[in-house]
């Protein structure tokens, strides 16, 4: 079934032209830059301009990204064996695809592995290349890259990888939007952890417990009160509400917690009805 495009206004059809437009020069000024940063690794300029390579050169005279710059320096090197690869550029290959096939491209396979480049998405082209080069196997990696947060590398296998995105499919499904492989792998590591870690099966003991004991002294209903004293007395969607809240030092022990419906614990957190006495 053929899905038709919605109609643009004016307006929209100018920002998509603008669009097209800017692709277009951002292309040919990636292949432009190719060939000068070609260039100036062959002469060597970097070493006349104060640098000790052409990627300290890119980085710090250029303003590349390290990731950016050794994409250019390696398909720049990799055009000079197979000067295919740099008329590839020219006529639009990204330089990201470009870097991709650099480790696998030769003089008698350029044409075929270009083609595979231009043809495939970057995922299915990395298919193809692993195929005929199996990558070597990846160490586990965990580097700090902020005070609170750090970068994991590591491999999985296609399994694994089916696993995950059945997970995220599950969790984007739950939250009511899409979640990200970083929320997909700390729900489950947690999931985990509460499932076969003895010290919190202890704590959800000893939590089950006391809820137990609060429903058991509340009688399995909501205590919220109203102004004339009325006992709400729902029996469903009931959960604990702490008296005094946890970050002014609240406990939870059975004295500071209270049944509440689901309804009376959200009216509680946004206005100062109804009171509890405990």
């Amino acid at each position: 079934m053929q899905i038709q495009n919605l109609p643009l206004t004016v307006s929209e059809s100018s920002l998509h032209e603008r669009a097209l437009a800017a692709a277009s020069r951002f292309r040919s000024v990636q292949a432009e830059l190719l060939g000068i940063i070609m260039e100036i690794d062959r002469c060597r300029l970097f070493e006349k301009l104060g640098h000790s390579s052409s990627f300290d050169y890119c980085v710090k005279r250029l303003g590349l990204s390290e990731d950016m710059a050794c994409s250019f320096l390696s398909v720049a090197r990799k055009s000079r064996e197979v000067p295919q690869l740099r008329i590839a550029v020219e006529e639009g290959l990204p330089i990201s695809k470009a870097k991709k096939i650099v480790t696998i491209l030769t003089r008698s396979n350029g044409a075929e592995w270009i083609a595979k480049a231009r043809e495939n998405s970057y995922q299915k082209l990395e298919r193809e290349i692993v195929k005929v080069l199996p990558q070597a196997k990846v160490s586990e990696k965990v580097k700090p890259i902020s005070e609170s947060r750090s970068k994991v590398e590591l491999s999985l296998k296609e399994e694994d990888i089916a696993v995950l995105r059945r997970a995220q499919d599950l969790l984007s499904s739950k939250k009511g939007g899409a979640a990200s492989l970083e929320e997909v792998l700390a729900a489950a590591l947690r999931e985990f952890v509460g499932r076969h870690d003895p010290v919190q099966k202890a704590a959800r003991s000893r939590k089950n417990l006391t809820k137990h004991e609060v429903h058991k002294r509340d009688g399995g209903s909501c205590q919220a009160r109203d102004g004339e004293g009325r006992i709400c007395e729902q029996r469903r969607w009931l959960q604990l509400h702490h008296i005094k809240p946890r970050s002014e030092g609240g406990g939870d022990k059975p004295e500071n917690l209270i049944t509440l419906c689901a309804f009376h614990h959200r009216l509680f957190h946004k206005t100062t009805y109804p009171s509890y006495d405990g």
